[in-house]
């Protein structure tokens, strides 16, 4: 049960004596039930992973993590050349894949299944040069 009050139309408590937004007198507002509104979604909604119509994606999210992961894998290379460092190469692959797989479920398809790309590819070559080190 919530008191709509009369002068701005704010939502309060059902005890409340005094609006919460423009501070009326509400002790005589009668309660009303509160009414759920229903959120509408359309087909494309399933594979979004059900988002609300008009949901817009925050800035940090999609390409923020594509890019991120790219950013790793130049990281990924750096270290690869100047240190060859196996457990740093290790973890900035699986950043990669990580962040790829983020950046898509957060909305960048293309960028993000590159990153993911990337990843793996990194990854597989991070293996394959530790088992080639020890021969």
């Amino acid at each position: 049960m919530v008191k709509i009050c009369p002068n701005c139309g704010e939502k309060n408590f059902d005890d409340a004596l005094f609006c919460m937004s423009c501070t009326e007198n509400i002790k005589n507002v009668k309660t009303k039930p509160e009414v759920q509104q229903a959120i509408s979604f359309n087909v494309r909604d399933e594979f979004e992973g059900l988002r609300p119509r008009g949901y817009k994606p925050q800035p940090w999210q999609g390409r923020y993590y594509s890019k991120l992961g790219l950013l790793f894998a130049g990281l990924y290379l750096l270290f690869f050349f100047i240190y060859s460092l196996f457990i740093i190469l290790f973890i900035f692959s699986i950043l990669v894949v990580v962040l790829g797989w983020v950046g898509i479920k957060n909305g960048d398809e293309l960028l993000g299944k590159f990153s993911f790309g990337v990843g793996i590819l990194l990854f597989l070559i991070t293996i394959t040069l530790f088992i080639i080190s020890f021969f």
